[in-house]
């Protein structure tokens, strides 16, 4: 099965030199995601990689509150969705819900805590309030939500790597949608606009903009 996202082929980073940064916590996520989900778990993902340095990254000891490179990360993925011959969103639906679980008994918690009470009544802000803290995850991006309609609400992301964009795209909506379902809201559907290149002139790579609803 050919692997989606084949636009981080093309990358001018070497793995772990990329301004592009991901808090270490995701990567240990990620490592008990394909441990779950993915037939040989994490080892067989770190041994598929396209070349040795990625394969040298994967394999190093992360830790939760240190920052890393994020391309490996959408790689690793890629990788995975290829080894386990299942579609894209199937895939990062799965990813997200178990990621969700995990911090909402950590980054997350007091967040939820606070805000499960209103959210019933105000998912606009709930799903803000989840956006806000993206940057627990990222070092980079500008993401904003706004209502649409009635039931309608636009997530906006800016500042991307073009190359990340639609994988950004998809695990954060996926994420939010996973973390509002275990707030006890209905879930909700999910459409996501092509990505949209909005500066070629930043160095190493062209930065992009992502933008999803979220409709129930």
């Amino acid at each position: 099965m050919a692997r989606p996202w084949p636009e981080l082929s093309n990358i001018n980073f070497q793995p772990g030199k990329s301004p592009f940064r991901i808090k270490g916590g995701a990567y240990l996520g990620t490592r008990r995601q394909y441990d779950s989900l993915v037939p040989g778990g994490y080892l067989a993902v770190a041994n598929a990689l396209p070349n040795g340095m990625l394969t040298a990254f994967a394999m190093q000891d992360f830790f939760a509150s240190n920052w890393y490179d994020v391309f490996p990360m959408a790689v690793m993925d890629s990788t995975a969705i290829g080894l386990t011959e299942r579609g894209v969103d199937s895939f990062l639906q799965d990813c997200a819900n178990l990621q969700a679980s995990l911090d909402a008994s950590g980054v997350y918690r007091l967040a939820l805590r606070a805000a499960s009470p209103a959210v019933r009544l105000m998912p606009l802000q709930f799903i803000k309030r989840m956006v806000s803290f993206s940057h627990h995850y990222f070092s980079f991006g500008r993401s904003e939500a706004r209502p649409l309609g009635d039931k309608v609400i636009e997530v906006v992301s800016d500042g991307l790597a073009h190359a990340l964009a639609d994988w950004f795209q998809r695990g954060a909506a996926y994420y939010i949608a996973a973390l509002f379902r275990m707030s006890g809201l209905p879930a909700f559907s999910v459409e996501f606009d092509p990505v949209e290149i909005v500066d070629v002139t930043s160095p190493g790579m062209p930065l992009a903009r992502a933008r999803w609803r979220a409709r129930w």
